[in-house]
């Protein structure tokens, strides 16, 4: 399991960073992550966005490539983290590990 809550909007070229977590997770590990991203458009009036850098139009999913799945918090949850699975691995196993959310 990683976790990174917080930390990859601070990181210039984050997507490099997440492929590299994506390459230290087993088959059916996990990584739970907080984003937030925000365009300057969507900060309310007076809101401070300076300490999160833009994503670079790279999207989490696209940064972490097709090897990784999204599970648990539905999408359109906004505020909340996100899960992440990296495909592979026997599923009964996995189970056990984590159950289904």
């Amino acid at each position: 399991v990683i976790l990174a809550m917080d930390v990859l909007e601070h990181i210039p070229k984050y997507h490099l960073v997440a492929q590299k977590m994506v390459n230290s997770l087993r088959p059916g590990g996990l990584l739970l992550e907080n984003t937030p991203f925000e365009r300057e458009e969507t900060v309310p009036e007076g809101g401070d966005y300076r300490i999160h850098l833009t994503s670079g139009g790279v999207t989490m999913q696209e940064a972490l490539g097709e090897t990784m799945e999204r599970i648990g918090v539905p999408p359109e949850k906004r505020g909340a983290f996100k899960v992440w699975r990296k495909k592979g691995g026997d599923p009964d196993e996995l189970a056990k590990m984590w159950p289904a959310v």
